[in-house]
């Protein structure tokens, strides 16, 4: 039953009228008027009894001031005040206008007071209250205008005076205490008197009425004294009887409760049921919630809920976020647990906090090795810089040393240790292992200037770490030798292999090989073959590739030195190897054999050759040098056997002429003179002006002699132009003798010049090709590309010839410096079906890869890089260069698996350009297709390894940002970007723009997820 059907009805005035009736009846019983009035009334037919009663009280037949026309009087306005009529008011103050001298006057004010308080008028209420001589009310009656009195008060909102009033009554006992109690503890409650309140409160806690709402205000009386062990006792026990509306706020309350009595585990429950229940949860709710999980070692629900509070910047976000990077920690997500450091450690909002998160922060990522952006050393350095005189400066002082120890991103490490000017011991060690390391770095991306630079820097602090002091020559010589100084890469080599403790090292025998290659690039064979035999000495004969090949060298050496005999020897090991160009030291061995004079048996290896190596590069030189072998045995059908070979086996090769002319020479000796003509007039037409050309002339002219057809001859000259007639050939020859000597002097500038005038003045001049070839050699050494081109151009335009190969190479290197990248595919094309030589081969292929990869020719590039990645021996560069291409070609044709198997062949390693983007592509490919938790392992496994490419490092961290947000994990995809942005150095290759675009966008959407509503006043309702 609510508080106003309790003070709204008039039954207790309608029993009164009834009671008076009765008791009077004996006075009135004559009256007509008065008893059908009577009767009317105790049927409850007010309204017709109104009418009787002012018929009685209008009779002219009484007395006017008789007792029986004052009591229908008084009767008929009881009757208007049960029915609410209008005229109530009225009647009532007629009665009292009219007999003020009688009894029932002051039970009028009250009814009429009744009245009004019914009709919530409060104020007429109160005028009428005010009247009424409360000493002639009965005890019970004394009650009902105490309570109405006050609560026309309440309703006013005078306080006070409905403090008093219902004070009045409060151990009256009658049906009225009950609510005068709780109006009295609610008025002290609103007024802050709330022990006045409580002990009031506590009184109805038994009340049929006001026993299921009293326990809401009483918890919050507790609350609110900050009482909340005794929250915790009363209120748990009523949470089931708590109204539907109520259940949120006194869920807050005990949980609150629980929290300030550090009873964490146990204020969950009560939290969660809050925020359940509440129409609104503030951040402050949240954090609440968030630390109860936290204290209660529940980090997952605790980092979830902190991690909802980082939207904004305030105190409650800075705590939030140094909470949440905790609960990281304890559950072994420290990658995590540092983005939220540092996000704490921005603001300061609390000093205190901001300093051991920012600690906090430069350690975690020490542990994780974490280094894309150099943030270890970076943080360290900030915190130290920031906080000098803190407590801990000597610990962030050596985790710096250890950073710079085991840092991996060697360039911005060095860019780092290089502003400090006053270095001590521990920072001088740790440059010296970075400088060192650095330049490894440099000599991979093939920068070996910088690398010998930062490898002489390394070696000042040699003392720190012998073993790298030491290694640092092996690499200058590497790099050295790479540049092309092979005088100074000997100096390194040697300086290395020389000193204690190198010969402990596994680069000892590599640089014994590396001497033997730069005496030998130097020509300096005794000096090399020395060398070679000593590496392979060293290396056990171990069949491996190096020692094969240093086999192969050490031949070499004996071979140009003419030791022949020492060279069969080395070639023969060489072979036996069984590693490296087995199919070359065959050759160079029949080579030898021949040399020597022992034909059959140069045969004979020869042919070994050929049978275990019929694709070998040397087949055609084997085929030659067996032709030459049979001729020198006087077994010349043998010979022509092996020369026709060449010519119908090998077209493109150089030895095509040389083979024809022989050919040539041997049927002139068995004086077959028709044939002789054919092959050599063959030669004159196909390689006109080469030095076989001249030779087939001559065959040609021996040849008309002995038929006695010297006309013939004559004839034959005059149809090839001035190359074959004598009236010039002298000055033609010594025009290009003169140019030649020049050339062979190494005086380039002069040279070109001769040979600029030979062409001139000998356009079909009998040396043009040569002479076309020299000068386009030397314009290339001057750097005169487009004069070399047009030589080259000259030299390829002709049939194949000796110098059809190195003009087609020259030709492309220039084109292709010049981004010409279609005339150099054409270039590079040819000469893949010409050249003869491995080395030219992978060039051409390279070449071709290059171009189409330039001209975005897809399908050619998969093509082409699928050749050179069919070379034998590729070197791990061109390799990873080869696979790289394939796969961005492959990736642009919408074939992403295939380019996924390549790019995870280049992303074992990230120092290369090629890794660090394929590391990129790998991690991209797997979140187009979904797979976020593959592409985050991926990215995640990148972070940890160092690179100098930071431009893929930054993309695979926004590519990671990306997956959080994929994920609706805002905060984490903020922070990631928020890393970039700190720590990322290039502020001109559009990678602060993209990440703080991105930044921009998942914060507006973290924020329309998590919109804060401002906390809304307790609203207090009396009712339940």
């Amino acid at each position: 039953m609510t508080i106003r059907n309790l003070l709204t009805g008039f039954i207790a005035l309608q029993a009164g009228l009834m009671a008076w009736g009765q008791q009077s009846a004996f006075l009135i019983a004559q009256d007509d008027y008065y008893e059908t009035a009577m009767a009317y009334y105790e049927k409850g037919n007010y309204g017709t009894a109104k009418e009787f009663f002012l018929k009685a009280a209008g009779n002219e037949g009484y007395d006017k001031n008789s007792e029986i026309r004052a009591r229908s009087a008084f009767n008929a306005a009881m009757c208007a005040i049960s029915l609410f009529h209008d005229d109530a008011e009225y009647l009532t103050n007629k009665f009292i206008g009219e007999y003020g001298y009688h009894a029932l006057v002051n039970e009028a004010r009250f009814q009429l007071a009744n009245y009004f308080y019914a009709s919530k008028k409060y104020n007429n209420a109160l005028e009428y209250y005010h009247a009424v001589d409360r000493q002639k009310l009965t005890a019970e009656k004394l009650s009902e205008y105490h309570f109405k009195k006050g609560y026309c008060y309440f309703v006013k909102d005078d306080f006070d005076n409905a403090r008093t009033a219902f004070y009045e009554i409060l151990g009256a006992g009658s049906k009225y205490t009950s609510p005068a109690i709780y109006y009295y503890a609610h008025i002290n409650y609103s007024q802050k008197n709330y022990q006045t309140a409580l002990n009031n409160f506590l009184k109805l806690t038994g009340d049929e009425t006001f026993g299921a709402i009293v326990p809401y205000y009483i918890t919050q009386v507790y609350f609110l004294q900050k009482d909340y062990k005794k929250v915790i006792e009363f209120a748990p026990g009523f949470m089931e009887k708590v109204t539907e509306k109520r259940v949120a706020e006194v869920a807050r309350m005990i949980g609150e409760s629980y929290m300030q009595t550090g009873k964490y585990a146990e204020a969950i429950p009560y939290l969660e049921k809050y925020m359940e229940k509440a129409d609104y949860v503030t951040k402050e709710d949240k954090y609440q919630a968030a630390y109860a999980y936290y204290k209660s070692e529940r980090y997952e629900e605790a980092a979830e809920m902190f991690g909802k509070l980082s939207g904004g910047s305030s105190l409650l976000c800075q705590n939030a976020f140094y909470h949440l990077a905790d609960c990281y920690l304890k559950l072994d997500r420290k990658h995590d647990a540092r983005m939220a450091f540092a996000s704490a450690a921005k603001m300061d909002y609390d000093k205190h906090v901001q300093e051991d998160a920012a600690f906090n922060y430069a350690v975690v990522t020490y542990e994780l090795s974490y280094v894309p952006f150099n943030e270890a050393i970076t943080a360290l350095n900030d915190y130290i810089k920031k906080y000098p005189s803190s407590r801990r400066s000597d610990e962030a002082y050596n985790y710096l040393v250890q950073a710079y120890l085991t840092a991996k991103n060697y360039k911005m490490a060095l860019e780092s240790i290089e502003k400090i000017t006053d270095k001590s011991p521990e920072i001088k060690k740790a440059y010296q292992r970075i400088a060192f390391y650095r330049a490894l770095e440099l000599i991979k991306n093939l920068n070996y200037k910088e690398a010998i630079t930062l490898l002489n820097n390394s070696t000042m602090y040699g003392a720190f770490d012998a073993d790298l002091g030491l290694l640092a020559d092996y690499w200058k010589a590497e790099a050295w030798y790479k540049l092309g100084d092979y005088t100074q890469a000997v100096a390194n080599y040697i300086a290395y292999v020389g000193k204690p403790g190198a010969y402990r090292q596994r680069e000892y025998n590599l640089a014994l090989y590396g001497i033997g290659y730069a005496n030998f690039q130097q020509k300096k064979y005794a000096e090399a073959a020395e060398y070679f035999r000593k590496y392979v000495t060293e290396m056990n004969n171990a069949k491996v590739n190096t020692v094969g090949d240093a086999l192969n060298r050490t031949g070499d050496c004996f071979f140009i030195r003419k030791d022949y005999y020492a060279a069969i020897d080395f070639y023969d090991r060489g072979i036996a190897n069984e590693t490296s160009d087995v199919d070359y030291a065959m050759f160079q061995k029949g080579l030898s054999l021949g040399v020597l004079n022992k034909e059959e048996d140069k045969i004979t290896v020869l042919n070994n050759l050929l049978s275990s190596y019929p694709a070998s590069n040397y087949a055609d030189d084997a085929l030659y040098e067996m032709g030459v072998g049979y001729v020198a045995l006087n077994n010349p059908e043998n010979a022509v056997t092996n020369y026709r070979q060449i010519v119908e086996k090998y077209p493109n090769s150089s030895y095509v002429p040389r083979a024809l002319v022989n050919m040539g020479l041997i049927y002139y000796n068995s004086s077959r003179y028709n044939e002789a003509l054919s092959v050599y007039k063959q030669v004159i037409k196909d390689y006109p002006g080469s030095d076989e050309a001249k030779g087939a002339l001559a065959g040609i002219k021996n040849v008309y002699i002995e038929q006695g057809n010297v006309d013939g001859y004559f004839e034959f000259t005059k149809t090839l132009g001035t190359f074959a007639q004598v009236s010039t050939r002298e000055q033609d020859s010594l025009s290009y003798i003169s140019a030649e000597n020049l050339y062979m002097t190494g005086d380039c500038e002069k040279s070109s010049q001769s040979f600029k005038r030979y062409i001139e003045n000998f356009p079909d001049g009998s040396f043009i090709l040569n002479a076309h070839f020299y000068k386009g050699d030397c314009n290339y050494q001057l750097k005169q590309y487009d004069e070399a081109l047009k030589s080259f151009d000259f030299v390829i335009s002709k049939p194949k010839n000796n110098y059809t190969e190195q003009a087609l190479l020259g030709a492309a290197r220039i084109s292709y410096n010049n981004k010409n990248y279609k005339n150099a595919l054409e270039y590079y094309s040819k000469l893949a079906v010409f050249t003869e030589t491995r080395a030219n081969m992978l060039e051409a292929r390279i070449g071709q890869m290059r171009c189409n990869y330039f001209l975005e020719d897809h399908n050619k590039v998969i093509e082409s890089a699928s050749l050179v990645l069919e070379t034998d021996k590729l070197s791990e560069s061109l390799e990873r260069e080869a696979r790289f291409k394939m796969a961005k070609a492959l990736l642009a044709n919408n074939r992403p698996m295939l380019a996924l198997e390549e790019f995870q062949k280049v992303a074992g390693e990230v120092s290369s350009i090629e890794g660090a983007e394929s590391k990129y592509r790998v991690a991209e490919i797997y979140f187009k297709r979904g797979e976020l938790q593959e592409a985050d392992k991926i990215i995640a496994g990148f972070a940890e390894k160092t690179t100098p490419h930071q431009y893929w490092m930054a993309m695979s961290f926004i590519l990671w940002a990306d997956i959080y947000a994929t994920q609706n994990d805002y905060f984490q995809a903020i922070q990631t970007l928020q890393s970039i942005i700190d720590y990322y150095g290039n502020s001109s290759d559009g990678i602060l723009d993209l990440a703080r675009t991105k930044h921009k966008q998942y914060s507006d959407k973290q924020q329309a997820d998590e919109k804060v509503v401002e906390q809304k006043d307790i609203e207090i309702n009396i009712e339940q």
